[in-house]
């Protein structure tokens, strides 16, 4: 009798059943093929989104930082204060330049303001630079040549420091012999 049962089950159903779970078998992998390609486009669009937005806050950050040098660079009163002491130093006039540079310093989160010679000799600094690093000096030629804030390289002042931008503010007296 168990082979009469078996005679019963006809082989078109067991052909039919393995197709269908064939088929289910593939439709799923295509569909999963699919969904992920999806998934990958939709997750790039919206990295490079996030990409174009951070590259537009950097451009928009340092042309802030630019704007501020440029409004430093008009500060007549500071200027006078920087060539006086240049002219004469005394402990008074430093301090009245310390006192100016810390507010710019604090209000836009500076780590270190310097004031230079053009000779490229440090004479005042907010932090603790004792000598000009070699961005600075690279770059302050042309700040001074051409009258206006320049940025440097990325670079890091000493061994295992952490890398940055500065920017180079050149507060020229308003006529200065060989600069136009």
């Amino acid at each position: 009798m168990k082979h009469t049962a078996n005679r019963y089950f006809p082989r078109w159903i067991a052909f039919t059943v393995t197709c269908i779970l064939f088929l289910f078998i593939v439709f799923g992998a295509w569909f999963f093929q699919v969904q992920e390609k999806q998934q990958r486009e939709s997750a790039e669009a919206n990295l490079l989104a996030i990409a174009d937005l951070k590259a537009g806050q950097i451009v928009n950050w340092r042309n802030e930082r630019l704007s501020d040098a440029k409004v430093l660079m008009g500060r007549i009163d500071l200027i006078d204060s920087i060539e006086r002491y240049f002219s004469y130093p005394t402990e008074q006039e430093k301090a009245i330049i310390l006192r100016r540079l810390q507010s710019v310093k604090e209000s836009y989160g500076y780590e270190d303001i310097l004031v230079v010679k053009i000779e490229k000799q440090i004479v005042l600094s907010l932090g603790s630079e004792v000598g000009l690093c070699s961005a600075y000096a690279q770059v302050l030629d042309e700040a001074v040549k051409k009258r206006s804030p320049m940025w440097t390289p990325l670079h890091a002042i000493h061994d295992g420091s952490f890398p940055h931008l500065s920017v180079i503010v050149p507060l020229l007296e308003k006529k200065v012999p060989g600069i136009r």
